[in-house]
């Protein structure tokens, strides 16, 4: 005796929505397994046809811009060479290229050019560094430059904090008139207005 099957759901957003989710994941012959039979696929997940066509139509409109993996047929990567692949194997060989289409691989090779600049500034440093400055003679430090050396050229900041330990820096707007003098005031205003008109001109 046959078991009658139960009617269909109706409308469910919720369950739209989990097997939405479920459909974009599934690798494509698990995805062509569920859904080649629409009516079948309707029949045993108690959808009706129009929810099944709805369901379908989303779903391949998802999945027609995602590349999908050759080895798995996952829509998450493209190779097996990505992680994410079940059928990833991690290469026993050095990676001697310098740059990747996988971002995957060419993370890893940035990884490794830091490491080599790691290195190969930690080769280059010298091994014993001098313990006298050439500028002051005073030990701990190599040139004027380092911070510890009195020699060292100061900012127009440090100056006026070392000579004026309470200097607060302000602007003073001045006039053009007492700044510019008459002989040269009328050929310094036609060169800025002539220079403005033209940037009004050009941005215009």
């Amino acid at each position: 005796m046959d078991v009658p099957r139960p009617p269909p759901i109706g409308a469910n957003k919720h369950l739209l929505q989990s097997w939405f989710l479920v459909l974009i994941n599934v690798p494509i012959p698990t995805l062509q397994a569920l859904t080649n039979d629409e009516a079948r696929f309707a029949e045993d997940h108690l959808l009706t046809p129009q929810q099944t066509m709805i369901l379908l139509t989303a779903v391949r409109k998802y999945r027609q811009g995602l590349r999908e993996c050759t080895a798995c047929g996952s829509p998450h990567h493209a190779t097996s060479r990505s992680r994410q692949c079940p059928f990833h194997v991690p290469p026993d060989h050095p990676i001697l290229a310098t740059t990747s289409t996988d971002r995957e691989t060419l993370a890893e090779i940035r990884n490794l050019q830091q490491q080599g600049d790691l290195q190969r500034q930690a080769a280059a440093r010298n091994p014993h560094p001098p313990e006298f400055c050439n500028t002051c003679g005073l030990p701990g430090h190599s040139r004027a430059s380092h911070p510890a050396c009195p020699m060292r050229a100061m900012s127009k900041l440090q100056y006026m904090s070392s000579r004026l330990p309470g200097n607060e820096e302000y602007t003073r707007v001045r006039s053009l008139d007492s700044i510019v003098r008459t002989p040269f005031r009328h050929h310094l205003l036609a060169a800025i207005n002539e220079k403005s008109a033209y940037v009004r001109r050009t941005m215009t």
